[in-house]
């Protein structure tokens, strides 16, 4: 089973309420219960549905905000007001988790802790989360994040919770081999041994998704700057095609993506696509972005990928004005790229 190092990212919390027989609103504010809300918004929204998608950005802003104000306070008084909006904004945070029906619960204290049932947990994609709720005690909550990455090689990840008591556990999961897949979680506590616990996913059967792009005038197809996202999880995925400039920069600006310093929409990370390009995707909806320079309007569409099926997609993006015929030439005349060969001169025109 091909699986991968584990890329912690770890915000540990104390919660507010949640059965310690604290006030929620008067007790201490969480520490990092505002990376943890941003983690689950920005990154694993698809464990919520819209209602909760919604309060949790409500949240994750509340939490924020509150934040910004207590680091700026003048004064206690201020401070004192900054607090109490952290505090409901966690308290908030502990009852919306308490409310996710995705949540597994088990307890530490049993010496072999298991999932319930046999059927692996189906995740959307290659990209997926776990969301634990451990219980070893009666002490504060706590909150950890952490992000496990199946594409460098691994048998196992490690979820540290801290100190004993109950702790909410987010195990974000990317590039997860197809199909299923079999892997174990150290469950780490220091109130007592660590514990072994073997996790089955599986993924969601992927789609085939085909993309050419056409010149405005019908020939092509042609070179294109394409950003390719997954609505799932909001990250860009690579197409298949495209071109990779690393060996050619050295350590001059940047390769891979290309950053667009553009206005609304158009500001981000695109990948250079010489011609037409044939993948695999995950499942779901998808949004396309396809730019062909200043002269091209750029195109937007979003679309949907079936399990098992193919999405054939053709761009065209159409001329608002046409600078050769008018007499000018384009040129970039600043490019730090080495080009030693055929192949280089190849990538840098396309």
């Amino acid at each position: 089973m091909v699986l991968g190092t584990c890329l912690a990212a770890v915000a540990i919390a104390v919660s507010v309420g949640a059965g310690n027989g604290q006030d929620p609103e008067s007790s201490a504010v969480p520490l990092g219960a505002a990376e943890f809300a941003g983690d689950l918004v920005q990154q694993y929204g698809f464990l919520l549905d819209a209602s909760q998608r919604t309060a949790a950005d409500q949240i994750n802003r509340a939490l924020r905000e509150a934040e910004s104000k207590f680091r700026e306070a003048p004064d206690e008084t201020t401070k004192g007001n900054a607090t109490e909006a952290r505090n409901k904004a966690a308290s908030k945070l502990i009852a919306l988790l308490n409310d996710l029906p995705c949540a597994i619960r088990m307890s530490l204290t049993e010496e072999h802790p298991r999932m319930d049932g046999d059927e692996p947990v189906s995740l959307p994609g290659d990209t997926g989360a776990l969301l634990f709720y451990l219980e070893a005690g009666s002490s504060p909550t706590r909150c950890v994040s952490m992000e496990c990455d199946f594409s460098k090689g691994a048998s196992s990840f490690t979820v540290d919770v801290g100190s004993s008591g109950a702790a909410w556990a987010l195990v974000g999961l990317r590039n997860v081999p197809d199909r299923r897949t079999s892997f174990v979680l150290e469950l780490r506590w220091q109130g007592g041994p660590s514990r072994i616990l073997p996790v089955q996913v599986r993924t969601a059967p992927k789609g085939r998704l085909k993309v050419r792009v056409f010149s405005a005038d019908g020939s092509g197809p042609v070179p294109a700057m394409v950003r390719l996202v997954w609505k799932t999880d909001g990250v860009d995925r690579r197409p298949s095609n495209a071109i990779e400039f690393a060996p050619q920069f050295g350590r001059h600006g940047t390769a891979g993506r290309r950053n667009a310093l553009l206005p609304g929409r158009l500001r981000g990370a695109y990948w250079c696509v010489p011609g037409p390009f044939d993948m695999a995707v995950p499942p779901g909806e998808w949004e396309i972005v396809v730019r062909r320079g200043l002269e091209h309007i750029p195109v937007f569409d979003s679309f949907t990928v079936a399990s098992g099926g193919v999405a054939e997609k053709t761009y065209q993006p159409r001329r608002w004005v046409d600078m050769r015929t008018r007499g000018w030439y384009s040129g970039d005349d600043h490019i730090h790229c080495r080009i030693l060969s055929d192949a280089d001169a190849e990538r840098l025109m396309a």
